[in-house]
């Protein structure tokens, strides 16, 4: 197959260039004509790869000085958005002796979410993202040694060592 200046073959570039526009890769991987069944593992795949890696960055790098998005360009404006929208906006109801005045911020949801996004960009660890993880194995093992240290690599491996003194105590 052959394959274009930068080494990609036609179904890499047309991948690469839906992901550069898109940023999902797996809608990227079927637009470019892998199939729907294969396409979250290509895509995972693609990505891997230094040589489309590559392509992808030297792409978005082009878009950015085109566009002269640099990352103080982007903090900046998430700053103001933040900014604005934490301000407090007041409203009157009624009349006479029974005006009522509220006040609430323009946005409070955009203001949150442009926090956390300057706080991400700078490694404020304020907002941690959880996830749960269910494992479920059938292990036919003798050694009771054997189980607890297979329980112990796979508690470590998720990254969970407060559940190791459990396993200490049994």
């Amino acid at each position: 197959m052959a394959l274009d200046e930068f080494g990609l073959t036609p179904k890499q570039r047309l991948f690469a260039d839906e992901y550069i526009i898109s940023g999902h890769a797996t809608n990227s991987a079927i637009k470019a004509g892998y199939s729907k069944k294969s396409a979250q593992e290509i895509s995972s795949e693609n990505l891997s790869k230094p040589i489309i890696k590559a392509y992808v960055d030297q792409r978005r790098a082009k878009v950015a000085e085109k566009f002269e998005i640099t990352q103080e360009y982007v903090l900046k404006g998430i700053k103001e958005i933040h900014e604005f929208n934490k301000q407090k906006e007041t409203s009157t109801s009624g009349e006479g002796d029974n005006v009522v005045l509220k006040e609430k911020m323009i946005d409070a949801n955009a203001s949150l979410r442009a926090a956390e996004m300057l706080g991400k960009s700078v490694g404020v660890k304020l907002f941690v993202e959880s996830k749960e993880v269910k494992v479920t194995a059938d292990i036919a093992l003798d050694d009771s040694e054997m189980r607890k240290s297979l329980a112990k690599r796979i508690l470590l491996s998720l990254n969970n060592p407060e559940l190791l003194g459990e396993l200490d105590d049994e």
